[in-house]
C-alpha cells in the first residue's frame, strides 16, 4: 500500500511540474512573438488588389511600363535565377505569351544576378517582354512576391484579378 501511496505521490509531483514547464513556455513564446511578427513577409497582393504600377528596361531596351499599350489585361511572370523549379515553369509561360489575347501585355520578370540568370532568360525566348535582373528588383518588392515562380493577372483597369504559384491557375483570366 505505501508504494501505491508513493506512486501516487510521485505522479502529482511530476504532472504539477510538467503544468509549470507548460505555463512557463507559453510565456516564453508569447514573449518571442513579439520580437519574430515583424521579420514575417509582408502578404502578397490578392485579387481585387490594385496591382502597383511600375517602369522597367526590357533585355532590348525598350521601357515597359503596367499598363499594357494595347489596352488589355497585364500578364506578370516572375522568376529567380536561384530557383530550382523556374526552368521548368519557362516553357509554359512562353507558351502562355504566344496565346494570349492581343491587346495583352505578358511580361517576364526575372530577379536575381545576370550571370545566373542567363538560363532563364534562353528559355523565356519568346516572350515579348522580358525585364531581366538589371531592372526586376523594383517590379519584385512593390508586388511583393515571396515565392517563385509566381503569375499575376491584372485587368486593363489596374485589378488583381488572378495570382498563382503556376501558368495553369491563371490561364483562365488571360482569356
Amino acid at each position: 500500500m505505501t508504494v501505491l501511496a508513493l506512486a501516487v505521490v510521485l505522479l502529482w509531483i511530476v504532472m504539477i511540474l510538467n503544468v509549470a514547464l507548460t505555463l512557463a513556455l507559453a510565456r516564453r513564446l508569447r514573449a518571442l512573438s513579439g520580437r519574430v511578427a515583424p521579420m514575417l513577409p509582408e502578404p502578397g497582393l490578392e485579387p481585387g488588389d490594385e496591382a502597383p504600377d511600375f517602369e522597367a528596361v526590357t533585355h532590348d531596351g525598350r521601357t515597359v511600363r503596367r499598363r499594357s499599350p494595347g489596352g488589355g489585361a497585364t500578364v506578370l511572370g516572375f522568376f529567380s535565377s536561384t530557383c530550382h523549379a523556374c526552368p521548368e515553369h519557362a516553357p509554359e509561360f512562353r507558351a502562355l505569351a504566344e496565346r494570349a489575347p492581343g491587346g495583352a501585355q505578358v511580361v517576364a520578370v526575372v530577379d536575381g544576378s545576370p550571370a545566373e540568370a542567363e538560363r532563364l532568360l534562353e528559355l523565356l525566348d519568346g516572350v515579348p517582354t522580358v525585364v531581366g535582373p538589371w531592372s526586376s528588383e523594383g517590379i519584385t518588392a512593390r508586388y511583393r512576391v515571396s515565392a517563385f515562380p509566381s503569375f499575376l493577372v491584372a485587368a486593363p483597369d489596374g485589378r488583381v484579378v488572378a495570382i498563382g504559384g503556376s501558368t495553369p491557375e491563371v490561364v483562365p483570366a488571360v482569356a
